[in-house]
């Protein structure tokens, strides 16, 4: 069995398989029927097998909600981040410097992708303006452009303006790549108050996103529950480049900044666990910085609770 406990942790005990595990977490994740539902009398109720009451409908009333949520997207400004490309960036670059590209895509412009304000009379940004949103002087700020420029993050147009490189982030439709994108919400991340290498770890973090519940695994695209690998602190430890001391530290700024939240299970319940104190701590990103869904309401309840008031 699995309780919630100080919010945010969440602590799976047993010594279960690696499946049963999975389920477990995916039931604690869900709100879904557990097997088969039994209708009770002519109410419109019934009575799943583990014994808790849902409230049943029509199937026409189910397509009746599809279609309202479909025609009420999401319209909340969002950048979308390619999750397989972003490797080529997260993969050679400093946790810093990784900061910082979180740190512009508030700024990133609606189909042109040039660096700049946004709102009425959208200006694009120059070495002086980019400085600020890094909080540092401009000497640096210059050194980190060209260092993203060397990347091939950034670019710079013919008229000296920065623009992001659309093969790692963009603003326009997804079309056929969806399935690999993440969103990234502009209001919600500019309220983080983090260091450049506190929002490089995170944005090192969103191509591990897992589709359904935000945690972070191995492989996000995996479709069968039961596979998906998530990732304990030691093997986000390995994929940030810290060591797993720090990345403890990290995580506790990072659930304090309403940025994510931890699930907490035994270590036993791994394979090849080498946590030293019996336990594993997974990580969730917040749904309303982060999302691979549609909509603003596509998550289960119990995920958006675990992020109440932050």
């Amino acid at each position: 069995m699995g309780y919630i406990g100080q919010k945010g942790d969440t602590y799976l005990g047993g010594t279960t398989g690696m499946g049963e595990m999975h389920r477990r977490i995916q039931r604690l994740l869900s709100e879904k029927p557990i097997g088969k539902v039994t209708p009770i009398g002519d109410n419109g109720y019934g009575k799943d097998e583990a014994g808790r009451i849902f409230m049943l409908e029509s199937a026409e009333a189910t397509e009746r909600k599809r279609a309202v949520g479909h025609r009420k997207r999401d319209k909340r400004h969002f950048t979308f981040s390619h999750m397989r490309n972003m490797h080529e960036v997260t993969d050679n670059l400093s946790n810093k410097l990784c900061g910082y590209i979180l740190m512009l895509q508030p700024y990133i412009h609606f189909k042109t992708n040039i660096i700049g304000i946004q709102g009425r009379n959208p200006m694009p940004l120059d070495d002086k303006g980019i400085a600020k949103i890094f909080g540092i002087h401009v000497k640096h700020t210059r050194t980190a452009l060209s260092k993203l420029k060397d990347a091939d993050v950034l670019e710079q147009t013919d008229s000296g303006y920065y623009r992001i490189n659309d093969r790692y982030h963009f603003r326009k439709k997804a079309g056929g790549d969806a399935a690999m994108l993440v969103k990234t919400f502009h209001t919600t991340l500019k309220t983080l108050k983090l260091s450049a290498a506190e929002a490089g770890f995170l944005y090192k973090l969103t191509p591990f996103v897992h589709y359904e519940t935000n945690l972070i695994c191995e492989n996000p695209f995996e479709e069968v529950a039961q596979d998906v690998r998530y990732m304990n602190k030691t093997q986000i430890a390995k994929c940030v480049g810290i060591s797993r001391q720090k990345v403890e530290e990290v995580l506790r700024r990072l659930k304090k900044a309403g940025a994510l939240v931890t699930v907490e299970r035994r270590a036993m319940l791994l394979e090849n666990s080498d946590d030293g104190d019996g336990r594993d701590t997974l990580v969730i990103l917040n749904p309303r910085i982060f999302s691979r869904l549609q909509g603003e309401n596509g998550y289960d309840n119990t995920i958006l609770q675990m992020f109440a008031g932050l």
